[in-house]
């Protein structure tokens, strides 16, 4: 995780004010690190999603699709339950998808599976939503075959 990312130590607890003064800008963020259009399906469509918007960096990304969005929200809104600092994670599991970047920036075919997602959640303006995804260690992939 990069020392400029939003991180859990942000706040104590979920759904507490964010002080950042971009923190209107926290879910855009989030949304366009993480939340992949349900259009995106072909590794050359998933190419040229990353060079268009996303870096190349980190090497290893995480995606949710567009169609799961609401899931992803409602993790922060009660379908999710609190771990520590403002982290909460997902009571089912959500279809998460895996990028490898590698360093010309082109991706391999990405890795599906299934697994708990952790996210902190802050308030922005009414709405807890989620401003950071989170890698854990014990969040392990769960591969579909």
């Amino acid at each position: 995780m990069s020392n400029n990312s939003v991180t859990s130590s942000y706040n104590p607890r979920p759904c507490q004010n964010n002080n950042n003064i971009y923190s209107v800008y926290l879910y855009n963020r989030f949304q366009k690190r993480h939340i992949v259009p349900d259009y995106v399906k072909t590794p050359k469509q998933w190419n040229t999603y990353m060079e268009r918007f996303i870096t190349c960096k980190p090497p290893l990304q995480s995606f949710i699709r567009k169609a799961d969005e609401e899931r992803v929200k409602n993790i922060c809104k009660g379908s999710g339950w609190h771990v520590r600092g403002n982290l909460c994670v997902s009571n089912s599991r959500m279809m998460v998808y895996e990028v490898t970047v590698k360093r010309n920036c082109q991706v391999k075919p990405p890795g599906k599976g299934t697994k708990y997602l952790t996210v902190a959640c802050d308030k922005i303006g009414n709405c807890c939503l989620p401003v950071h995804y989170e890698k854990t260690k014990y969040q392990l992939l769960i591969l579909n075959t």
